[in-house]
């Protein structure tokens, strides 16, 4: 919706949630949305797609795009988000499945035209697909942020390194596909404020971990829970006792009043906290 439509500005993304929403899709049955979108969404849409798949455990959701949203900054951890949260993202091919091709015979009204590729098609989808694939690739934190703000610095910023293993027997295996870091979102960032802790929920919520096995999350955290995301971490760990949660800080965050009754809390709660 935008300066061309009667109504207010909003971005195609949110405004298929709301369809979506009104749906009231049956919590007992599991269902896959697919896609098929112009533009990749924006940090904000991406960021709603993500609070949303973790608010509904039914619903799985996979996105075919036919150019990078580029524009504005902080997209590509947008996309990176999207793909933790376990929303699969590609450019659309004309390799089978066609993307394009089911798109005009599914979406279009072609009044019997056939689809004919436009001129170029072929180029651009290898040259996108490519720059997606350098995107959504894990990276690694660079040594000067990690020395900066998990020593003696008093950084700002808060990194949170995380890593998932599963229980089977007696030992605790890694899932190599749930190990990266994240940091808190501030006024550098396109996003609206959170702290690291409370965009590592989002992101747990959003993998939908089986509730019939034993999983142990472990956390390096360049700052200490404050009082809220304290609260807020107790809280999940009592929805969810499939979880166990451990936390290594760099540094205790004391600068706000009542962050010891937090850490206790925490403690009380299950989750062992110590210093790096």
């Amino acid at each position: 919706q935008g300066a061309d439509t009667h109504r207010e500005r909003r971005h195609a993304e949110l405004c298929f949630l709301d369809r979506v929403r009104s749906w009231h899709l049956d919590e007992r049955k599991q269902y896959r949305l697919t896609c098929y979108i112009s533009w990749s969404p924006c940090p904000d849409c991406a960021q709603e797609l993500v609070e949303f798949l973790g608010e509904n455990s039914h619903v799985r959701l996979r996105i075919f795009a036919a150019h990078i949203y580029t524009i504005v900054s902080g997209y590509e951890d947008g996309l990176r988000k999207l793909q933790g949260a376990g929303a699969p993202l590609a450019i659309m091919t004309l390799k089978v499945p066609i993307e394009h091709q089911h798109c005009w015979d599914t979406f279009v009204d072609k009044q019997g035209q056939p689809f004919e590729p436009w001129t170029d098609l072929v180029e651009h989808i290898e040259t996108k697909s490519q720059e997606l694939e350098n995107i959504l690739r894990r990276t690694l934190m660079d040594a000067t942020t990690f020395r900066v703000n998990f020593s003696y610095y008093r950084e700002r910023k808060t990194y949170l390194c995380y890593e998932v293993e599963v229980r089977e027997g007696d030992a605790w295996v890694p899932v190599k596909k749930l190990q990266d870091f994240l940091r808190n979102q501030g006024a550098d960032t396109h996003w609206e404020p959170r702290h690291a802790e409370l965009c590592f929920l989002d992101g747990v919520r959003s993998w939908h971990l089986d509730e019939g096995k034993q999983y142990r999350l472990t956390c390096y955290i360049s700052w200490s829970p404050c009082p809220v995301c304290a609260q807020e971490l107790v809280e999940f760990l009592g929805e969810n006792r499939h979880l166990r949660l451990r936390i290594f800080a760099a540094r205790i965050y004391s600068i706000v009043s009542g962050y010891e009754d937090g850490l206790r809390q925490l403690w009380d709660a299950g989750a062992p906290l110590a210093i790096m």
